[in-house]
């Protein structure tokens, strides 16, 4: 039997603020949505057509760090 663990995570919507919490793994990911639970104690399904990313992260103050638009040089 495979153990299940809690992972922090930093999801991007396309059209909407991104949203932060805790994905189980593995079974936050199912056919059709990513299931997230916030710090809040809500629980949020996101449809895979609304998620532009799932950045797995250390902590929650980070975020920032996250930009839209990266160039290289």
């Amino acid at each position: 039997m495979a153990s299940t663990t809690n992972k922090k995570v930093f999801v991007i919507r396309f059209d909407r603020e991104p949203v932060e919490g805790f994905l189980q793994t593995p079974g936050g990911f199912t056919a059709t949505t990513v299931e997230l639970l916030t710090p809040a104690g809500s629980l949020f399904q996101l449809p895979y057509e609304d998620v532009k990313a799932v950045c797995f992260i250390r902590d929650f103050e980070g975020r920032d760090t996250w930009r839209e638009h990266r160039t290289f040089a």
